[in-house]
């Protein structure tokens, strides 16, 4: 699967999605890309999920007539050891993409 990381998603998270191809806009020179023209140049480019860990992207942007899927990490920070632990999640969204064009990741609870 065809996925982006959004530039305030540390590049070192494509490595805990293996069996994907996973991108961050830096690489494509895109990091300048404001939220709507970014998920338009995503879809353009064939990515079929957008990860990010802005939360307001999605009250900005209409995703409803989206084709990508926006995940959202909900983290209190955006440092690579506070999302890692959300990577077995996006795994498993990305195993089994649902109809739908938003996915809010949150933390795993501690008991």
């Amino acid at each position: 699967m065809l996925v982006l990381l959004d530039n305030n998603v540390s590049r070192h998270f494509s490595q805990l999605l293996p069996g994907h191809e996973v991108m961050h806009v830096q690489q494509l020179g895109w990091q300048d890309l404001k939220n709507g023209l970014l998920l338009t140049a995503a879809e353009d480019a064939g990515y079929e999920v957008l990860i990010t860990a802005d939360k307001q992207m999605r009250h900005k942007q209409n995703l409803r007539d989206r084709k990508i899927c926006l995940i959202v990490l909900n983290s209190l920070r955006i440092v690579i050891d506070e999302i890692a632990p959300l990577a077995p999640q996006v795994l498993e969204i990305l195993r089994d993409l649902p109809e739908v064009s938003l996915i809010i990741v949150n933390p795993p609870f501690a008991l």
